[in-house]
């Protein structure tokens, strides 16, 4: 995973955390949720693929998702 912010957007996060600390927690809440919802999403997608490679292999025949 890369991340890439610029000097300004950094210099926004410091200047909101300061004005209004008490909403950081919320700020890190949501980018957390957000992670791992496209974590899952993305895990849930090759758990699947993996799935139908397998009965493909194995020889089920047509397999319906």
């Amino acid at each position: 995973m890369k991340l890439e912010i610029t000097v300004s957007e950094v210099k926004d996060l410091i200047k909101g955390i300061q004005e209004q600390p008490e909403h950081f927690f919320d700020m890190i809440r949501s980018d957390i949720r957000k992670s791992v919802g496209n974590n899952l999403s993305e895990l849930n997608n090759i758990f699947l693929k993996q799935m139908l490679m397998i009965y493909k292999t194995a020889g089920f025949g047509a397999v319906l998702f």
